[in-house]
């Protein structure tokens, strides 16, 4: 099995990448900060990619520092530069039955609360 569950702030904004298909790719880096009990941090930078016949729901939701949390598997690209192997690790974020996207609300953002006025129903069926 081959399954990541990834979070982190994009780095820059989302890549768009079309194709003759209906298809799209999409393709951004996630910034994932790893902190330890001494004060350090140590931050990893992963390449993510992603298939979807509706991009533009993302396009305007993934932008440079947004908090994104992602699922997918992990795949090694490989490639040959000035004679030296080369190889890259990836996450191809899944895509049934959508993109496995889901953003994260920042800390410091306001949580909206409905309040309801008048007498509240106690008959719950739970």
């Amino acid at each position: 099995m081959n399954l990541i569950i990834l979070s982190g702030n994009l780095t820059r904004d989302v890549e768009l990448i079309e194709t003759k298909s209906e298809w799209s790719i999409l393709k951004w880096t996630i910034a994932n900060n790893d902190e330890y009990r001494d004060g350090q941090t140590i931050t990893s930078f992963i390449d993510c990619e992603c298939l979807t016949n509706k991009p533009q729901q993302y396009l305007t939701r993934m932008v440079k520092g947004a908090k994104v949390q992602v699922v997918g598997s992990v795949k090694q690209d490989t490639w040959e530069k000035d004679g030296q192997k080369r190889s890259k690790i990836k996450v191809t974020v899944q895509n049934r039955p959508f993109p496995q996207i889901e953003f994260i609300a920042k800390r410091d953002d306001p949580v909206a609360v409905e309040v309801i006025d008048g007498p509240v129903d106690d008959n719950v069926p739970f």
